[in-house]
């Protein structure tokens, strides 16, 4: 028997050699608390199921040129807390979330060490949502990137300060193809 989150080995009692097992345990333990799995998204196309040896580590770090929107999963029922950086390159989104395709978490092109949580069912980014579904308001990076595609900002509960401009609850913004948005 195994646990739910992180695959850890569950010995009967009276199981002769369980030793084995919880030996094990420690390693997957220790790459909870500290691990990196690198996943370069080149040539991928398709949604990916992460294994048991990928989300059982603590960092997720994705690397290469996306070609596609790619989604990154874990299976049903599987809770957790990850740090993601995405260091892929492209115009195109990396997204996280349980194979039940509840909520997920839009993972930011060119940022580092985002944290990202499943409750077994949806995804979210700590700090303020970061969800695409469920709701939750959309988290924003200080940084400076030029647009390489059209996006639309939409408010939901709050309104919205960038400097001169402000966004109203409800009011979508469109930020062209080529233009330049500092968020500080």
């Amino acid at each position: 028997m195994t646990t739910t989150n992180k695959v850890l080995a569950q010995p009967a009692q009276g199981d002769l050699n369980w030793d084995v097992p919880l030996n094990a345990n420690f390693g997957i333990i220790d790459a909870a608390l500290g691990g990196t799995t690198t996943i370069d998204v080149t040539g991928i196309t398709t949604t990916q199921t992460l294994t048991a040896g990928q989300y059982q580590k603590l960092i997720i770090a994705f690397t290469g040129t996306l070609t596609a929107n790619l989604i990154y999963q874990v299976p049903s029922g599987v809770g957790g807390q990850w740090i993601m950086t995405n260091a892929a390159t492209g115009v195109f989104t990396i997204s996280f979330r349980t194979v039940a395709a509840g909520a997920e978490a839009l993972i930011p092109v060119s940022v580092t060490g985002v944290t990202a949580y499943s409750d077994g069912t949806d995804a979210y980014l700590t700090g303020g949502g970061g969800a695409t579904g469920g709701g939750a308001d959309q988290v924003f990076f200080q940084n400076s990137q030029v647009v390489t595609t059209s996006y639309t900002i939409t408010t939901g509960k709050n309104a919205m300060s960038a400097g001169p401009i402000t966004i109203n609850s409800g009011v979508a913004v469109t930020i062209p193809s080529g233009s330049v948005w500092t968020i500080v």
